[in-house]
């Protein structure tokens, strides 16, 4: 399960990629929490972290037309069944979405 918890504020208004845009500036953080099995090991992860962007809206057309944004995610993944392990897990993600006509 992902529980996000995250601000979005209204930045401006901007010309983007031909479009008159609504920036919407966001951050936050995201919680992840869930269990499973793989390959007849069951296992468990658990982790947050911030995160942080903008999106550009352009509302007469209906569109998204640009996001940019980052997170870090901190997890730790336990494994029980013939093995018992405890992994953690840093992962940073870098976000860039463009409308392409």
């Amino acid at each position: 399960m992902v529980t996000p918890s995250i601000t979005y504020t209204v930045a401006g208004e901007v010309d983007t990629l031909g479009y008159k845009c609504v920036r919407l500036s966001y951050k936050g953080k995201t919680a992840l929490k869930g269990n499973g099995v793989n390959m007849g090991m069951n296992f468990s992860v658990e982790g947050e972290g911030p995160n942080s962007g903008t999106a550009y809206f352009a509302p007469r057309a209906g569109l998204l037309v640009a996001v940019v944004g980052s997170s870090d995610l901190e997890t730790t993944v336990a494994l029980t069944g013939q093995m018992n392990m405890t992994i953690p897990q840093s992962t940073e993600t870098k976000l860039t979405v463009v409308l392409v006509k």
